[in-house]
């Protein structure tokens, strides 16, 4: 899956969330996250023709990866 949004480096809409949760973690590494939302009918495809559907995301947070 795919969050809804253009990707970094200028990043929109949930990926944009994702990676300013990503910058400010004080996680070295192994990040872990909660994504609430909606798998949409839309798709995102990046190479080699590879698509996956896309969450609308309504919430994100960090968690302990547990």
């Amino acid at each position: 899956y795919f969050l809804d949004g253009d990707f970094a480096p200028a990043a929109t809409g949930s990926q944009k969330k994702m990676l300013e949760l990503i910058q400010t973690s004080t996680r070295g590494d192994h990040f872990y996250y909660t994504v609430t939302g909606i798998v949409s009918e839309d798709k995102k495809t990046i190479a080699y023709d590879k698509s996956y559907p896309v969450i609308t995301v309504s919430s994100i947070v960090e968690s302990d990866g547990k």
